[in-house]
């Protein structure tokens, strides 16, 4: 046995010097750079890669199998160089290798260059002209394809044992000359520790980025550090104590930081992140995500904005401060739960916070279309606080005021409604608030939807509850081309009227319950084009109400006392008095800012009332023609009047322009009222000179019958 024994221990030895010598003779007799150009046309035949090897090959067998090269240049057939390295140095612990383990010593990559390029023509260097296709051999071409084929892995190592890796001087250059923009990554420096499967790897890596091209360049530091744990067989991975911190530097110089813990089970296909935090000037955001099917991206998670303030945070980005006439902005935050997938992520119990208001509902956004959806309700907003301080002291009237005296146009020419904003709009919103204030207009249970999308803008919702009563509007804008056309269809009821002139403007010259539906069209984008492109058609009621400053009754009643005392037409001064009525209305219709109308009907204190004319928008001129019919003499204390002019229509001309006191603006017309009032001056001396007759002659009976039948 011991001989035996001697015998095998001398047979290992042999082989051992034997392998030795071998690996030996193998590095001094071999020389891989006598192989360059079959390594060149491999690469070229297999990949359609065109390689230069200009440095050195060198090579080891035992105890380690070890490769270094230097100076190669790599890139397809007739495009730009892709790729070029300036060492890189790798070794193979032999023995350990046999037995199924790798076992390597530093890996060492220096000056690897990437050059990424997209040329005018939008051919890019990555890819080759004409890329070699797949073999086919018979074997292959008769094999069906079967659905329940195990996908085939390569096998893996049982174990990976290397000591560092380390890639020094990289740089990564990507450039478009199709947009002009060049990306480039450089001082790509990456260490890692000794790596091993299963155990907590420490891993640096910074660079420094810098576009270029850009309306504003950009330089992107970045730092990261951390710890990494694989296991191959189980094909999961950890990220722990993972921080970031990113330095951007151009027209403003802002800090980034970024930490987080990463799990990943490719085997699973589920990807976690927790926690998260994310820093950027005072915007501090928290959260963790948890991606359960990569292929699908079925995601949940939760997501918090601290509360900060908007214009720091602006100002941090290099953006212009936003100018708001109070002080808001001052406190924001926001907080969700996240759920969706590779085509919509949705944000859940959404709650946002803008200084005294909250939003609560959800949201969410369309990866593909880019398109934003919502669903929110608020409790309150002031809107005249966020408005520019110019715009929230200025009333619409003030505005317009100030537009036609800089322009001398009664209606601004100025461009209200830009087209860019509403081309890029694509949402679909509904929007609840429980109150709005904007000025002295006060508004309650707000309800807004909008669907827009290439252009065209659809708000089947703008109702509110305002004044006593209710608004109801739907619109239609339509930016897909010039013209912008508007269509507006609005409705109101019960709305207090006096409440809303004394409000808006100070004084109420007429008071009553207003309803008024419309349908009405416009084009253009300044309110001059809106008045003179405006077409459609009203419906207007007011009821139970007062037209204050003229009392129509009594002013035509006392210009009949003075035609009939003075025997001239004189009309009657101003009664600074009020005109009750009941109800008045009627159908109008719009043509290119002409509101016409032939059946106005008002109900009057003892008159009733018919009116036809024309109000001009685009001129200012009122052209009405009314008909007051006296109903019945109320006015005996103040104003009495023969009840003959009872159920006689008289008629009142309403012209002048729109600034025109109302006292001025509406007139009896006096010479359709002449002869009517001569005739009845006329009655009554007829009716006095038959009683003086009569009484001298009222003996003579035959004289009697002649008077009878003069007057008759």
């Amino acid at each position: 046995m011991g001989k035996l024994l001697k015998g095998l221990v001398g047979i290992v030895a042999v082989l051992v010097v034997l392998v030795v010598a071998a690996g030996v003779a193998l590095g001094l007799l071999v020389d891989p750079n006598d192989y360059k150009q079959e390594i060149q046309q491999a690469a070229r035949d297999q990949a359609g890669v065109e390689l230069e090897i200009l440095g050195d090959i060198g090579w080891s067998v035992f105890p380690r199998l070890g490769l270094s090269v230097s100076d190669i240049k790599a890139g397809f057939a007739e495009r730009d160089t892709l790729a070029q390295l300036v060492s890189a140095n790798v070794a193979v612990q032999l023995q350990p290798l046999l037995s199924g383990k790798v076992q390597m010593s530093a890996v060492s990559i220096d000056g690897l260059q990437l050059y990424l390029n997209r040329d005018k023509a939008g051919q890019v260097n990555w890819q080759g002209k004409n890329l070699p296709a797949q073999a086919k051999t018979p074997e292959t071409e008769k094999t069906p394809k079967t659905e329940s084929a195990e996908p085939q892995t390569a096998a893996l190592p049982a174990e990976i044992d290397i000591e560092s890796v380390t890639v020094s001087n990289g740089v990564v250059v990507y450039q478009d000359a199709q947009s002009g923009q060049r990306f480039e990554a450089k001082q790509i420096n990456l260490t890692t520790g000794r790596i091993q499967n299963n155990q907590f790897i420490p891993v640096t890596l910074a660079m420094q980025v810098a576009q270029q091209g850009a309306e504003q360049p950009l330089n992107i530091g970045l730092e990261t550090q951390g710890e990494l744990r694989f296991d191959l067989a189980a094909q999961s991975y950890q990220l722990r104590g993972f921080n970031a911190v990113t330095e951007l530097s151009g027209a403003q110089n802002l800090t980034a930081e970024t930490a987080f813990d990463l799990s990943a089970d490719m085997a699973k296909g589920a990807v976690s992140v927790n926690p998260l935090k994310l820093s950027v000037g005072d915007l501090n955001v928290t959260g963790q995500v948890a991606v359960t099917d990569l292929e699908k991206m079925a995601l949940t998670g939760e997501l918090a904005v601290a509360p900060f303030a908007l214009n720091p945070l602006l100002k941090s980005l290099g953006q212009a401060e936003l100018e708001t006439a109070g002080d808001v902005l001052q406190k924001i935050s926001l907080s969700t739960r996240l759920e969706g997938d590779i085509a919509r992520i949705n944000a859940k119990d959404l709650q946002i916070v803008v200084d005294n208001t909250t939003l609560k509902g959800t949201a969410g956004f369309a990866t593909e279309s880019g398109r934003i959806f919502a669903d929110l309700k608020g409790d309150a907003i002031n809107l005249t606080d966020y408005l520019p301080p110019q715009a929230a002291s200025d009333s619409p009237a003030d505005a317009q005021a100030n537009s036609q005296q800089k322009s001398g146009e009664r209606y601004s020419k100025a461009e209200v409604i830009p087209l860019a904003p509403l081309q890029a709009l694509n949402m679909d919103v509904q929007l609840k608030f429980a109150k709005v204030q904007h000025d002295k207009l006060q508004l309650s249970n707000v309800d807004v939807a909008i669907d827009a999308a290439n252009g065209l803008v659809k708000a089947p919702r703008i109702n509110a509850a305002v004044f006593g009563g209710q608004v109801s509007n739907r619109i239609t804008l339509d930016a897909r081309k010039k013209p912008l056309t508007i269509h507006s269809v609005k409705s109101v009821k019960g709305l207090d009227l006096e409440q809303m002139l004394t409000t808006l403007t100070g004084d109420a010259p007429i008071t009553g319950t207003l309803e008024t539906r419309s349908d009405v069209r416009m084009s253009g984008q300044s309110v001059h084009s809106f008045v003179n492109t405006l077409n459609g058609t009203a419906n207007v009621a007011l009821s139970n109400g007062v037209v204050k400053g003229i009392d129509m009754a009594q002013q035509m009643c006392q210009t009949m006392n003075n035609l009939t005392a003075l025997g001239s037409l004189q009309a009657a001064g101003q009664v600074d008095q009020s005109t009750p009525f009941a109800k008045m209305g009627g159908q109008f219709n719009i043509r290119n800012g002409v509101v016409s109308n032939k059946d106005l009907k008002v109900s009057l204190d003892a008159i009733e009332a018919t009116g036809r004319g024309s109000v001009n928008l685009p001129s200012a001129l009122i052209d009405y023609r009314l008909g007051l019919l006296i109903q019945e003499n109320l006015f005996k204390k103040s104003c009495s009047v023969n009840n003959k002019i009872q159920g006689i229509e008289w008629p009142v001309d309403c012209k002048g322009a729109f600034d025109t006191p109302p006292a001025q603006l509406c007139k009896p017309d006096l010479s359709v009222i002449k002869d009517i009032v001569r005739n009845s001056v006329k009655e009554k001396a007829e009716d006095k000179l038959k009683e003086k007759l009569e009484e001298k002659l009222k003996d003579n009976e035959k004289v009697k019958g002649l008077l009878k039948g003069l007057f008759k």
